[in-house]
């Protein structure tokens, strides 16, 4: 979540800890936790909540949920694990450029 301007190289999930890697060869360390997934909704979702033609919109969904039930954690662990990591990965990736990709997608949405 980090590390902006670089882009993801790697993504290796343990039990406990989702680990990046950029292509500046800085990692960074990823609880599988509340704090993490609270972090990633305050980062990316409170100012651009879920939108119609949003990717990985169930993901998204339970990053909204978590701050209303923390069994939602459990859920959210489900999806970020080991023999998922592609799709991991491409969450991340498609995180990291959401808003630019929101903004083009609303402007169709919008009537003329």
């Amino acid at each position: 979540m980090e590390n902006l301007s670089n882009t993801i190289t790697d993504i290796v999930i343990d039990n406990d800890n989702i680990v990046i890697t950029y292509d500046n060869a800085v990692t960074e360390t990823l609880p599988r936790a509340y704090e993490t997934y609270k972090a990633m909704y305050d980062m990316w979702m409170v100012n651009e909540p879920v939108f119609i033609s949003d990717k990985f919109k169930p993901t998204l969904n339970l990053l909204i949920l978590i701050n209303s039930d923390i069994k939602y954690v459990d859920k959210l662990n489900v999806f970020f694990v080991e023999n998922n990591v592609e799709n991991v990965k491409k969450f991340f990736i498609y995180m990291r450029g959401r808003k630019e990709y929101l903004a083009k997608e609303k402007l169709k949405w919008t009537s003329k």
